[in-house]
């Protein structure tokens, strides 16, 4: 499952239990969950890669993986969970 990634552990630690159960019954939440994990797979992707573009495409993903972060916490912050 998405939820028990890395990327959400170490993003957002001691809180595994909250995503899985907020993901679970908010299906937009659990998309930016999601989404983040594909970012970031996608920014290691570029990381390794020799390709002339990498270094672009290492920045725009880096901003969506920390935008995405930002939103995942500010729900978190603001929406408490019902």
């Amino acid at each position: 499952m998405v939820l028990g990634s890395l990327t959400l552990q170490r993003r957002f630690p001691g809180m595994q239990e909250e995503l899985k159960e907020r993901a679970s019954k908010d299906e937009p939440f659990g998309s930016l969950c999601k989404d983040l994990v594909d970012a970031e797979v996608a920014l290691r992707h570029w990381e390794r890669s020799s390709l002339t573009v990498s270094a672009e495409r290492c920045r725009e993903y880096q901003a969506m993986v920390e935008s995405l972060a930002d939103e995942i916490a500010d729900v978190l912050k603001r929406e408490p969970q019902r």
